[in-house]
């Protein structure tokens, strides 16, 4: 499945929803690779970030911690929203709402935002 980097970001908190949900084994295992491959891609996500930080960013001075300043702002706005807009490749098998049973509580938007996992 091709997915934009903001899209994986907002579908994080839903799937953890769901893994602490007793399941089938084999829709826990599923929802594991699932998990697996996503957590593959945050953290390339996050190393981006960080280095989008250290570009655009300044040590502050009492606390040590790298903060935009006002001037640099924009550009890392700009940056950043390039790069949650990326489009990237997340090999997974979609899941059946009905697999997961009547036991799951997920809300509205955690379940809007698993679209692209859930299938009905």
């Amino acid at each position: 499945m091709k997915i934009k980097i903001k899209e994986l970001l907002g579908m994080r908190g839903g799937l953890q929803n769901i893994l602490n949900c007793p399941l089938p084994v084999r829709i826990s295992f599923e929802l594991i690779k699932t998990v697996q491959a996503f957590d593959n891609e945050y953290e390339a996500y996050e190393k981006a970030r960080k280095k989008l930080f250290e570009k655009w960013g300044e040590k502050d001075k009492k606390t040590g911690n790298l903060t935009i300043p006002k001037k640099n702002s924009k550009k890392f706005k700009k940056e950043v929203e390039e790069l949650i807009a990326t489009e990237v490749k997340i090999d997974v098998k979609k899941i059946k709402l009905s697999a997961l049973g009547n036991d799951v509580k997920i809300s509205p938007v955690e379940l809007n935002a698993l679209r692209n996992v859930i299938e009905n």
